[in-house]
C-alpha cells in the first residue's frame, strides 16, 4: 500500500495533468445557470461542480446520470467521455483513491435496455441479482449463461444502474471482453493503469503471475464490481480472479458447464423472453407494427424464439422499412422476414459495448455470425450432428435422445458435447430441444437430405409399433408432423400413407379432425397416382370415418360408398367388415334404420364367421346403438351385454370406452341414473387417461343432462360447459349444440329463462345447419318446452316447435315422438281444450309404456292432474 507521501505526490501529478471539461461548462453558461443551481438540481455539493468544470475530479455514475437528464446530453457531449481505441474495455478512471466507471452511458442505453436502464422483462433477476451481490458475506462469484444474444452481457451492464449496487461497490469497478482468444496481459495492463499503476512500474510486469499479485495489491480493500463478459473456458475467468474479499464477480457465458465451474450455486441462467415481454420489446422499436399487423408481430415473435438480439436486429430493419409510411415496404419487409436466411443475416449498427468480443470488429453482428463462433469452434461430426438435428421441430416441441442418435447417427458424448455448448437444451430424462435461431442456423447449412430420410423411418417404425400409446403419441406428435412433411418432399409416398394411416387412430381420438383430412386427402393424392386399391380403400374408410365424426354424413356416406365400389372382387374380408360397421353407423346418424341394420348385420356375419371378437363387439355396440334410439331397450341392452364380453377381453380401450357410453344411455333412456352414472364414470376416467376427446364431449354432455335430471343444476350446469368448451375445440358442431341445447334445459329447469333462451337460440340455429334428426328432434323439444313455460313467450311457437319434432321423429324415433304428442297436449291444455290434451297425453304415454321409458311416469302422473269432466279452461 502507498504511504501518505505517495498518495500526496499522486494527487499532485493527477492535478497537473488535470483537463478543463469545457464541454460542461459550456453546457451550463449555455443555459444562464450557476454552478450552485445545477448542483441544487442533481442534489450535489457546489465545489464538487467546480471541479468536475475544472478537470481535477470526475462525477460518480449517479451524478454523471443526473448530469445527463439534466442538460438533456449524453456523457460524450458532456465531456464524460473520450473515444478509447476499439478493443479497450468497460471501466472507469481512478480518482481520489476511488474507481468510477468511464462508460456506463454506454450500456445504459443498450439494446435491450429502456431510458430506465433496466433491461425490459429481466427486473426480477436484476433485483435477484443485485440482492445476491450486495449480501453480507456477498455470493463473491455470480455467473450469467444463455445462449448468444440473450440479453447476458446488458443484464450486467444494468447492474451499473442500480443505485444499492453503485453504493455497495463504491469504488467503482473493471471490465473485461474475455471471448475465444482473451488477452490478460492487456487487460491487466488496463486495469493497472486506473487502479494508479504507473508506467514505469507496469514496464516491469511481465508475465501474468506478476501482474496478479499487483493488481491484488493495488485493490487492497476496495470494494469493486469485476465483470468478465463472453467467458469461453472456466481458466479463462479464473485467470482474472485477482480481487480482494470485499470485491464480486460476475461472469457471462454461453456455456452452464463453465457458469457452474466458476460460480456453482452462484449459476444463473438467462432465459428467452416471454411473448409478452418480447412483444413489448417489438412494440417499443415499430409500435406501428404491433399496433397494426399484430398477427405478423406474433408470427415474428416465435420466429426467433423470444431472443433479444433477434428481435432488435428485427425491429431495427423494420423501422428503416416503415420510414416512408408506404405499406407496400413493409409488406415486402415482413415477406423477406419470413425467410431464415434473411433472418439470420440481419444487421443494424451498433455501439462497441453491444457487440460480442467474440465476433471480429470488421464483421457486422449477425445472428449468422454470432452463432458461427460456437459452430466453428465444434469438431466435424459435432457440427453435422447440429445440421442433423435441425430436421426435428425447433423450440418448445422436443425430441428423444433415441430418436437424435437414429436421426444423425452420432454418439451420446456428441450430443454432450453440443449440449455442454449450449446449442442444444436438456428438457428431462432423454428429451432436448433446438432453439429457433439455433434450428434456422443448422437448416441453411444442411448439406445433405439423409437425416430428413432417416427422421421418416424412425417415426414410421416408432407410430407402427406404438399407435395405442396415448402419451407417447402426445410427446411426439410434431415430430411425426415433421416426418410426414419430409416425406412429402423427399418422395416416399408410400412411407407418408403408412405413417399417416398409423397416425390416424391418434388424431381422431384426439379430435384433430381438420389435420386427419388433410393429410388423408394427400394419401388419398398419392394412392390414386400409383394406382394403389387396397390402400386407397383404407384411405377412403378413415376419410369416411372423420366425416362421421365431424357429423358430415353425406361427405361420409360418399367416401364409403366408394370404397364398396372398389371392393368389388376384394378378398380383404377385415376391410369389408370395417367398411360395412361405418356404412352402418353412418346410416343410424341419418336415421335410416334399416339400411344400417343391414349393413350391421353383415358386419356380425363377417366378424362371427372369421372369430374375430373385437370386430364383433364393435358391431354389436351399434346394433345397441341403433335399438337405443328406436326405443327398443331390451333389444339393445342384449347387444350390450353380449359385445361387453367380448370388448373386455381385448385391448382396444377406445371400443371399451363408446360401448360403455352406450350402455350408460340405455340406462339413463329407462330410468336407471345410477347404472347410468356407474358405465359413464367409468368411461370418463379412461377417455381421460388416454385423451379421447371426442368420447370426452360425449360423456360430459351425458352426465351433464342426468344431473339436471336429478336437480343437481349447478354439477349439471359444470359438466356441460366443460363438454362445450372441449366441443368448440374440436370444432365439433354437432356436440355443440347438444351441449347448448343440454345448457338451455338446465337454465329452463330453474326458470331462468333469458339465458335458457339464448343458450337455445344458439343451439336451434347450429342444429338446423346439420342433418342430424335426432338431435334437431331434442333441441326443438327444449325450445317448445321454453316457450310452453315461460309465461311471456308465445305459446303457438310451442305448438310448432312440438308439430315439427312429431313430424321429424316419425322415421323411428319413438321416444321423440312421445315426447311431442306430450308437449302437444299440454299446449291443448293451456289453450283450454282438455280432450286433445287428454288425448295426446294417453297417445304419448301408450308409445312410452311400450318402449319402457323414462318419461312414462312424468305423462302419467300429468294425466292424473287433468280434469275428470271436459270443462273449458279460461
Amino acid at each position: 500500500m502507498a504511504d501518505a507521501k505517495t498518495r500526496v505526490t499522486s494527487t499532485k501529478k493527477r492535478a497537473e495533468k488535470a483537463m478543463p471539461n469545457h464541454q460542461l461548462k459550456e453546457a451550463r453558461q449555455m443555459r444562464g445557470w450557476s454552478q450552485q443551481y445545477v448542483a441544487n438540481q442533481i442534489g450535489a455539493d457546489y465545489y464538487y461542480l467546480s471541479r468536475w468544470e475544472r478537470g481535477t475530479a470526475s462525477p460518480s455514475p449517479y451524478y454523471r446520470q443526473k448530469l445527463c437528464e439534466l442538460f438533456e446530453k449524453n456523457a460524450y457531449e458532456l465531456g464524460f467521455l473520450q473515444e478509447k481505441p476499439v478493443g479497450e474495455g468497460l471501466e472507469g478512471a481512478v480518482e481520489s483513491g476511488t474507481l468510477h466507471p468511464a462508460r456506463t452511458e454506454d450500456m445504459l442505453y443498450s439494446f435491450v435496455l429502456p431510458a430506465t436502464g433496466e433491461p425490459l422483462g429481466r427486473e426480477d433477476m436484476l433485483a435477484s441479482l443485485t440482492a445476491q451481490l450486495c449480501l453480507e458475506p456477498a455470493q463473491r462469484m455470480c455467473a450469467l449463461y444463455g445462449l448468444p444474444g440473450v440479453g447476458k452481457t446488458t443484464l450486467a451492464a444494468a447492474l451499473f444502474t442500480q443505485s444499492r449496487i453503485l453504493d455497495h461497490f463504491r469504488d467503482g469497478f473493471l471490465w473485461a471482453n474475455v471471448g475465444t482468444q482473451p488477452n490478460p496481459l492487456a487487460v491487466f495492463s488496463r486495469w493497472g493503469r486506473l487502479l494508479g499503476i504507473s508506467d514505469a512500474e507496469a514496464a516491469r510486469f511481465t508475465s501474468i503471475e506478476a501482474w496478479s499479485q499487483a493488481l491484488h495489491l493495488a485493490i487492497g480493500s476496495r470494494r469493486l464490481l469485476i465483470v468478465l463478459d463472453d467467458v469461453w473456458r472456466s481458466e479463462d475467468a479464473l485467470v482474472f480472479k485477482i480481487a480482494g474479499a470485499h470485491c464480486a464477480y460476475v461472469v457471462t457465458t454461453r456455456f452452464s458447464t463453465v457458469a457452474l465451474q466458476v460460480a456453482g450455486t452462484g449459476a444463473v441462467a438467462v432465459p428467452e423472453l416471454p411473448e409478452s415481454v418480447s412483444l413489448s420489446l417489438l412494440e417499443r422499436l415499430v409500435p406501428s407494427l404491433v399496433a397494426c399487423e399484430p398477427q405478423a408481430a406474433h408470427k415474428l415473435i416465435r420466429s426467433v424464439g423470444g431472443l433479444p438480439l433477434a428481435l432488435t436486429l428485427v425491429g431495427k430493419y423494420l423501422q428503416v422499412e416503415m420510414h416512408s409510411g408506404q405499406p407496400r415496404r413493409l409488406f415486402t419487409a415482413l415477406a423477406r422476414l419470413h425467410t431464415a436466411e434473411e433472418r439470420l443475416r440481419l444487421s443494424a449498427p451498433q455501439a462497441l459495448y453491444e457487440r460480442s468480443p467474440s465476433v471480429s470488429h470488421n464483421e457486422p453482428i449477425t445472428l449468422q455470425s454470432i452463432l458461427a463462433v460456437s459452430d466453428h469452434l465444434l469438431p466435424a461430426e459435432a457440427q453435422e450432428t447440429l445440421r442433423a438435428l435441425a430436421v426435428f421441430p425447433a423450440k418448445p416441441d422436443t425430441f428423444s435422445e433415441e430418436a437424435a442418435l437414429e436421426v444423425s447417427r452420432t454418439s451420446t458424448s456428441t450430443l454432450d458435447i453440443l449440449s455442454d455448448m449450449g446449442l442444444i437444451e436438456s428438457v428431462g430424462i432423454g428429451r432436448y430441444t433446438l432453439h429457433q435461431v439455433i434450428a434456422d442456423y443448422a437448416r441453411v447449412h444442411q448439406r445433405s437430405q439423409i437425416p430428413y430420410a432417416r427422421l421418416v423411418a424412425y417415426f414410421l417404425q416408432l407410430v407402427t409399433a406404438q399407435e395405442t400409446d396415448y402419451e407417447r403419441m402426445e410427446v411426439e406428435s410434431n415430430n411425426v408432423l415433421a416426418a410426414l412433411e419430409a416425406a412429402t418432399t423427399l418422395g416416399l409416398h408410400a412411407d407418408f400413407i403408412q405413417l399417416t394411416h398409423a397416425s390416424m387412430r391418434f388424431w381422431v381420438e384426439r379430435g384433430l379432425y381438420a389435420l386427419a383430412m388433410t393429410h388423408l386427402e394427400k394419401a388419398r393424392e398419392f394412392a390414386e397416382r400409383e394406382q394403389e386399391t387396397s390402400t386407397l380403400l383404407r384411405i377412403l374408410l378413415h376419410l369416411g370415418n372423420v366425416a362421421l365424426k365431424q357429423g358430415k354424413y353425406d361427405q361420409a356416406s360418399q367416401q364409403l360408398q366408394q370404397g364398396l365400389v372398389l371392393m368389388q372382387g376384394d378378398e380383404d374380408w377385415e376391410l369389408t367388415c370395417d367398411m360395412q360397421i361405418l356404412l352402418g353407423r353412418t346410416a343410424l346418424f341419418q336415421c335410416q334404420y334399416q339400411s344400417a341394420d343391414a349393413y350391421l348385420q353383415q358386419g356380425v356375419a363377417l366378424a362371427r364367421q372369421h372369430g374375430d371378437t373385437q370386430r364383433l363387439g364393435a358391431v354389436l355396440k351399434s346394433l345397441g346403438a341403433g335399438a337405443n334410439e328406436q326405443g327398443q331397450y331390451a333389444l339393445a341392452e342384449t347387444y350390450f351385454k353380449e359385445s361387453l364380453d367380448l370388448v373386455r377381453q381385448g385391448q382396444d380401450v377406445v371400443l371399451l370406452i363408446e360401448l360403455l357410453t352406450c350402455m350408460g344411455q340405455n340406462a339413463s333412456f329407462q330410468g336407471d341414473y345410477a347404472q347410468a352414472e356407474v358405465s359413464w364414470q367409468e368411461a370418463l376416467v379412461l377417455a381421460r387417461t388416454i385423451g379421447y376427446r371426442h368420447a370426452l364431449s360425449i360423456l360430459l354432455g351425458n352426465l351433464g343432462a342426468t344431473a339436471m335430471e336429478l336437480g343437481h343444476y349447478a354439477q349439471a350446469e359444470a359438466y356441460l360447459r366443460e363438454a362445450l368448451a372441449n366441443s368448440r375445440q374440436m370444432e365439433n358442431r354437432e356436440f355443440a349444440c347438444a351441449d347448448l341445447g343440454n345448457l338451455g334445459a338446465v337454465f329452463l329447469e330453474q326458470e331462468e329463462y333469458s339465458q335458457a333462451y339464448r343458450s337455445l337460440e344458439e343451439a336451434l340455429d347450429l342444429t338446423r345447419q346439420t342433418k342430424n334428426i335426432w338431435l334437431l328432434c331434442g333441441v326443438l323439444n327444449y325450445w317448445g318446452e321454453l316457450h310452453l313455460r315461460c309465461p311471456s313467450l308465445d305459446i303457438n311457437i310451442a305448438e310448432i316447435a312440438f308439430g315439427e319434432v312429431y313430424e321429424l321423429a316419425s322415421v323411428g324415433l319413438q321416444d321423440y315422438k312421445a315426447e311431442a304428442l306430450f308437449g302437444l297436449g299440454r299446449v291443448a291444455l293451456r289453450q283450454g281444450n282438455v280432450s286433445d290434451a287428454r288425448r295426446l297425453g294417453q297417445e304419448s304415454l301408450a308409445i312410452l309404456d311400450v318402449i319402457g321409458n323414462r318419461t312414462r311416469t312424468k305423462v302419467a302422473e300429468w294425466l292424473k292432474t287433468l280434469p275428470a269432466q271436459e270443462t273449458e279452461i279460461e
